[in-house]
């Protein structure tokens, strides 16, 4: 349908967001219709996995979907006022650019459970000021 169309135009607008793999697999199971056994025999995993990388790139992608339509700078600007940290600020700005907590880390070089830390610390301070306008 018509409306089918235009919800996997937006999916697909958003896998290079996602950790490559993930992306991969969306693209194989379902835009290519290949069957979940075939791309683990293709990747050199359990189907299980690639179940379970599916299940988490259509979690990162529906999270993707729900964001407003912001730029990085735009998100760093609106944050910066509730957030005393900087990197706190770059944290929140990074993973709404790769949604991976790891490739954050990775860029920041800090370990992934501090990534995790502040994200959700930043996100509940966040919480209360909700109703207010961005951009």
């Amino acid at each position: 349908s018509e409306e089918g169309e235009f919800q996997m135009e937006r999916v697909r607008a958003v896998l290079d967001q996602i950790p490559p793999r993930e992306a991969d697999f969306i693209d194989l199971y379902y835009f290519r219709q290949i069957k979940q056994t075939d791309i683990a025999s293709i990747f050199g995993v359990s189907q299980p996995t690639v179940c379970y990388r599916l299940q988490r790139a259509a979690s990162r992608i529906k999270f993707l979907l729900s964001l407003p339509d912001l730029t990085p700078e735009q998100v760093e600007e609106d944050v910066r006022p509730y957030l005393s940290d900087a990197r706190d600020v770059r944290i929140l700005v990074l993973m709404q650019m790769t949604t991976c907590q790891s490739e954050v880390a990775k860029q920041l070089g800090v370990s992934q459970g501090f990534v995790r830390h502040r994200f959700i610390r930043s996100v509940n301070k966040l919480r209360p000021h909700e109703h207010l306008k961005v951009h």
